[in-house]
């Protein structure tokens, strides 16, 4: 089971290129539940698998039902699945008692965060931001998380800072392009996206369609879309989770694209 979740999470940083190792990740899972079938962290891993590989949320949910136990890790992953079918209020709520079962696990604060964001919650989700890097100082993508929260509360300059403060890597340059978009010298956001689009177009599409959105580019940002459903990026299964995207809901391509991914359309 530990062997799946760890080809799963490597799959998960290497985005649309992450096909080999997830598929690793599905073989381990499998060989773990066929030795002892109510594993919980083997069901938890297939959870995983169903969701942000095959990008089935029954199956993922159904996955979890089949443990034999809970583990501290279930409601985070239930989150998940509720934030990808687009009931935010039931994703914050679960989320709430994974952060609860583990305060000092980061990942489920910055999570909560996430599900904040896109209930316009901003205020909390800066502070767990804050407080899962204050936990895990060196985790990345957590900076460029809370960049994003900060441009959402109109802070570009405090975005920017810590968009510098991002490890380097895809987080870095996601932050960065957002950022520069946000302070209004075109030259140098464009320049920051062009970057972004060479390094990782391949690998994290779903990301750039992201900083399209903020920048306002709504062809640009079904384009990068459409992009991500060709090349199953990963990431995909956030469509309804994402703030950024949110303003593009009423969009008729976004209802499209849910219908293709067996999501719920919004209304």
């Amino acid at each position: 089971a530990l062997k799946s979740l760890a080809w799963a999470q490597i799959g998960t940083f290497r985005g649309a290129k992450g096909s080999e190792a997830f598929e690793l990740a599905r073989t381990a899972a499998k060989a773990a539940l066929a030795a002892k079938p109510g594993l919980p962290r083997a069901h938890g891993a297939m959870a995983y698998i169903h969701m942000i590989v095959d990008w089935d949320l029954a199956a993922a949910e159904e996955a979890l039902r089949g443990a034999a136990q809970n583990t501290r890790s279930s409601p985070n992953m239930l989150a998940n699945i509720r934030a990808g079918q687009g009931r935010t209020d039931d994703a914050i709520r679960l989320q709430e008692q994974a952060v609860a079962s583990d305060p000092a696990f980061g990942v489920f604060r910055r999570n909560l965060a996430s599900r904040l964001a896109m209930r316009g919650q901003l205020e909390g989700a800066e502070r767990e931001l804050r407080k899962a890097i204050e936990l895990q100082p060196q985790a990345s993508g957590i900076r460029y998380e809370l960049a994003i929260v900060l441009l959402l509360r109109g802070q570009p300059e405090a975005a920017w800072e810590q968009a510098q403060l991002e490890s380097s890597g895809v987080f870095r340059d996601l932050a960065i392009a957002l950022a520069q978009a946000a302070r209004g010298n075109g030259a140098e956001a464009d320049a920051a996206l062009e970057v972004l689009v060479e390094s990782h177009g391949e690998g994290f599409p779903f990301r750039i369609a992201g900083v399209y959105a903020y920048r306002k580019e709504p062809d640009k940002v079904f384009e990068w879309l459409e992009r991500a459903y060709i090349l199953h990026d990963p990431r995909l299964i956030s469509l309804l989770a994402d703030p950024l995207l949110r303003p593009y809901q009423a969009d008729p391509r976004f209802g499209e694209l849910c219908r293709k991914m067996r999501l719920p359309v919004p209304k």
